[in-house]
């Protein structure tokens, strides 16, 4: 789970600008823009909508394209604003507003080599077999923005971990 958690972390990691950047919906994306309508319907139902966790996936299959093999890797969360009182104190216990989200990382997955390896069980020397390994994210997104202890739904943010690579997903 921590391993997991750490990529989607990375996701979110980097500068407003160049790693992190605004992606601003035009109003009428938002009012009728399926990409829009998919990644709302996705947030709102927690991912539970089969059919639409389908489509994101062959969207991003068809638009994004690597040397090697990836993983997409999507979940939704919530997180309770903190309340702050007049006195700009913030209570733990409460909160103004739930923030709800969805975030993707899309990692690269690569075969590793063959290896020496000790086993201290049993003492000894053995080759380690070949395997594959999750990468840290080369493109995600979260949707929608956090904004003025909010949710900014006309925006999300794109991460991307090589600024001057064309990501255009």
């Amino acid at each position: 789970t921590e391993k997991i958690l750490g990529i989607f972390r990375k996701t979110l990691s980097g500068t407003r600008g160049k790693n992190l950047i605004d992606v601003e919906f035009a109003p009428q994306q938002v009012i009728s823009g399926e990409e829009h309508k998919l990644l709302n319907t996705l947030r709102t139902t927690a991912l539970k909508d089969e059919n639409a966790v389908d489509e994101l996936f062959k969207k991003i299959i068809e638009n994004v394209t690597f040397e090697e093999s990836y993983l997409i890797l999507l979940m939704q969360d919530t997180y309770d604003v903190a309340f702050k009182t007049k006195n700009d104190e913030e209570l733990p216990d409460g909160s103004e507003n739930v923030f709800t989200y969805i975030i993707c990382s899309i990692c690269p997955v690569k075969i590793t080599k063959s290896a020496l390896s000790y086993n201290s069980q049993d003492k000894n020397f053995h080759s380690s077999q070949c395997d594959w390994i999750v990468t840290a994210p080369t493109l995600g997104f979260m949707f929608p923005q956090f904004e003025g202890k909010g949710a900014n739904v006309h925006a999300a943010m794109f991460y991307t971990r090589d600024a001057s690579a064309d990501n255009s997903i």
